[in-house]
């Protein structure tokens, strides 16, 4: 593929816009849709087309990126009567770039396989490590400097064709394997943030009310570095071998205990802290307390998807 390929883009809200404006620079030809009057314009007059509908942009397109704000949009866009697999040819990509459940990405896989259209996903993260100092950024002004990370699920061959086209606005773009993995990626990132961000909210609950400085309490925990270190050495470590490399189960169980005794004297709920204690718990009665606490807790959920938890060597 090269700078001739025809673009469309479909809905051009906070995300959509940069994504768009970033490959438009880029020089490929762009046609562009959205309910909205005010950014076509703007497209228009800076060099681009317009289109009345998502199958007129099918039609005209041989790539074709979707970024839309909700499910009721997105079902229209791509199964609605005037939507994108009704217009899509031959060889044509759709890529989505919307937030939805990895289930739809493959429905729109299963459904466009039919008419020999290709179909891939590319889920946009904004806050991560591979960049300096996007942190302290919006997630559109990341994509303004074409530095959002890009999770990719599809065919091998259909990502590299798009590839190209993806670079103008993303880097770095990491594949994770078939249809709606890049989605997948995405749900399980944004869920551990919001679950890690409940818990300390928890924690710097206790402290305040302990009388500790919560600001002190941060920059110890942004030192001790626990999610880093679990993500980059514990979880890698336990593939490699299969076996653990913490601390027995007994005292983990007994620091679970002593921060739950903590919040009882603070008159404080600890929900992710009990939830955790009771995950230990668990470990515990089908394993042994004696034996590395990491061991012990992944082994449980070996138990209930039939398989270890092993690097596939991708």
């Amino acid at each position: 593929m090269n700078g001739k390929l025809r673009v469309g883009f479909i809905g051009v809200g906070m995300m959509g816009k940069p994504m768009a404006t970033r490959i438009l620079k880029a020089g490929y030809p762009l046609t562009v849709y959205d309910i909205r009057p005010e950014p076509i314009k703007e497209f228009v007059s800076a060099g681009a087309k317009s289109a009345n509908s998502a199958k007129e942009i099918a039609q005209v397109s041989d790539i074709c990126f979707t970024s839309l704000p909700s499910l009721a949009a997105w079902e229209e866009v791509y199964f609605g009567a005037n939507g994108l697999l009704k217009g899509a040819r031959k060889g044509e990509i759709l890529v989505d770039t919307s937030t939805v459940a990895p289930s739809l990405t493959r429905k729109i896989y299963d459904e466009a396989k039919k008419q020999g259209v290709e179909v891939m996903d590319a889920a946009l993260q904004s806050g991560t490590l591979y960049h300096e100092g996007l942190f302290k950024l919006k997630a559109n002004e990341v994509v303004e400097r074409g530095q959002v990370t890009v999770m990719v699920g599809g065919d091998p061959e259909t990502v590299e064709k798009a590839r190209p086209v993806i670079a103008t606005f993303g880097d770095p773009i990491l594949y994770f394997g078939p249809a709606g993995s890049g989605e997948l990626i995405k749900v399980i990132g944004n869920a551990m943030t919001h679950a890690a961000f409940a818990m300390l909210c928890e924690f710097v609950a206790v402290a305040t009310k302990s009388g500790i400085d919560v600001k002190r309490l941060l920059d110890y925990l942004a030192k001790i570095s626990s999610m880093n270190r679990l993500i980059e050495n514990t979880i890698p470590a336990y593939m490699e071998t299969g076996k653990g490399r913490m601390m027995r189960l007994e005292p983990c169980l007994k620091d679970c205990e002593s921060m739950l005794q903590v919040a009882k004297e603070c008159s404080l709920p600890m929900l992710f802290q009990s939830i955790t204690n009771d995950y230990y718990l668990w470990a515990e009665s089908l394993g042994s307390k004696d034996r590395p606490w990491d061991e012990e807790l992944v082994k449980v959920w070996e138990g209930l998807i039939g398989k270890p938890i092993r690097s596939s060597g991708g």
